[in-house]
C-alpha cells in the first residue's frame, strides 16, 4: 500500500504565509478608521442614547433667550415709555439685531462725540456704529450744537455706550469734541431738559450717583471730555431746582 506524497518544507512554509495574509489584521484595520468589536461611534452612541439630539433646523425666530441674559426682547407696540415732555426729533432707526428691554434704570451717562468733531447728527453715528458691525446707535439721545434733541435707541431699550452699565443707564451723547471744543449753551440747556425728564420719569436723585460721565464707568476713557466733564456738578443743581 503507497503512501500519498507529503508536500516539502518550503510548500509548507508558502503556505502557512498564505493563510497568514488571508487572515484579519485588527491593528491594521483600526489604523485605518475601523472599528474594533464591542466599540461605537460618537454618531452611534448619540443614536442610541436615551436623549437624542434635538433637531438641527433653525427656527424662523430665533431664540435669543439663550444669550441674551434673561433681557426680553423689545416689542415697540407694548415696550413703551411715557413722553419725556420736551422737543425730540424722532429718528425711526433700522436696527440690524435685535433690541432689549431695559429691566431697570439707575442712572444716566453723559457722552461727547469725539472724534470726528463738530455737529454730527445721530443718523451719522448710527451709519458708522453699523459699519463697526454693531446693531446701530448705542446712545438714546444725541444732542446737536444747536440744541436739536434727536432720538437714538428707544428709551425702554438697553444701550450700548457704557460697558457693564448698560442695562441700568440712559445714554446722552453731546455731539463735538469737548477735549478741546466747548459745550454750546443750547446744548446745556437742552441737556439739563432731557435729563431733568429723565429723572421725572424713572424718580432718580439728581447727583453724582445717577448723572455720570463716560469716564466715570469706563476708566480707559476720557469722555466726554476735559470741558464737559467739570460741568457736571452745575447740572446736578440745575436739575434739582427744575424738579422742584
Amino acid at each position: 500500500m503507497s503512501r500519498k506524497a507529503r508536500p516539502g518544507k518550503w510548500t509548507r512554509v508558502l503556505l502557512c504565509l498564505l493563510c497568514l495574509l488571508l487572515l484579519p489584521i485588527p491593528v491594521a484595520a483600526r489604523q485605518h478608521g475601523a472599528v474594533a468589536s464591542g466599540q461605537t461611534t460618537v454618531r452611534t452612541r448619540l443614536r442610541t442614547s436615551k436623549n437624542p439630539p434635538p433637531n438641527a433646523v433653525e427656527p424662523l425666530i430665533p431664540d435669543f433667550s439663550t444669550w441674551s441674559g434673561g433681557l426680553v426682547l423689545y416689542d415697540p407696540a407694548k415696550d413703551t415709555t411715557p413722553r419725556e415732555g420736551v422737543d425730540i426729533e424722532e429718528s425711526e432707526f433700522f436696527f440690524v439685531g435685535p433690541l432689549f428691554v431695559r429691566p431697570m434704570t439707575l442712572g444716566v451717562v453723559i457722552h461727547h462725540v469725539g472724534v470726528p468733531a463738530g455737529d454730527i447728527s445721530a443718523e451719522r453715528i448710527h451709519r458708522a456704529h453699523i459699519g463697526n458691525g454693531w446693531n446701530g446707535i448705542g446712545y438714546h439721545y444725541v444732542i446737536r450744537q444747536d440744541g436739536t434733541i434727536e432720538r437714538g435707541r428707544p428709551l425702554a431699550t438697553v444701550g450700548a455706550h457704557a460697558y457693564g452699565f448698560n442695562e441700568s443707564t440712559v445714554g446722552i451723547n453731546l455731539s463735538g469734541d469737548f477735549e478741546w471744543e466747548v459745550p454750546t449753551y443750547a446744548q446745556m440747556e437742552s441737556l439739563t431738559e432731557l435729563v431733568t425728564a429723565i429723572c421725572r420719569i424713572y424718580r432718580l436723585k439728581p447727583g453724582e450717583e445717577t448723572i455720570s460721565g463716560h469716564c466715570d464707568m469706563n476708566y480707559d476713557t476720557a469722555c466726554p471730555g476735559r470741558n464737559l466733564y467739570p460741568l457736571l456738578p452745575g447740572l446736578w443743581e440745575d436739575v434739582r431746582d427744575r424738579l422742584r
